[in-house]
């Protein structure tokens, strides 16, 4: 997408919002572009029949959301919006589209990075289940687990 269709489509989204929710996101679309990232608000306000289009074909889970909000006289006052990353536009020269649309992302030094989910407490080995008082990842006992298991029955005797 062009950058001036981009700022365009933007602009007329954001008039489709509730005003208080549309100035915070016009500060986090302003951060956004500050660090070099292109958003783009695909969707805002969604009419019911767009939505119950959305539901049937399986893009919404919900036949009635917070893209269906309105104001007192039927005007749109939508408290979602779909905000995107357009990886076609890319502003900085130290990153391809390639990289992209994989998820990387520019940084000060110029390296592109990466970001990564990581499920809680899958590669930390360090917490422990209350029952057993071994870490889920070794299966091991901490230090001091005794010393908590004593307290824990001292506590319950009286």
């Amino acid at each position: 997408m062009e950058e001036n269709a981009r700022i365009a489509r933007n602009t007329q989204r954001l008039t489709e919002l509730h005003p208080g929710f549309a100035q915070r996101l016009r500060s986090i679309v302003a951060a956004l572009e500050a660090q070099g990232v292109r958003p783009r608000i695909q969707d805002a306000w969604r009419s019911p029949a767009d939505q119950l289009k959305a539901f049937n074909s399986g893009n919404s889970k919900l036949q009635f959301g917070f893209h269906n909000v309105t104001g007192p006289d039927g005007q749109p006052e939508s408290l979602a919006v779909d905000l995107l990353w357009d990886p076609t536009h890319v502003e900085p020269a130290d990153i391809t589209v390639a990289q992209a649309r994989v998820g990387a992302g520019p940084t000060a030094s110029g390296a592109p990075t990466r970001s990564r989910s990581r499920r809680a407490g899958a590669t930390r080995g360090t917490r422990k289940t209350r029952r057993t008082g071994k870490t889920r990842r070794t299966g091991k006992k901490t230090r001091g687990t005794s010393k908590v298991k004593a307290r824990k029955t001292r506590r319950r005797r009286g």
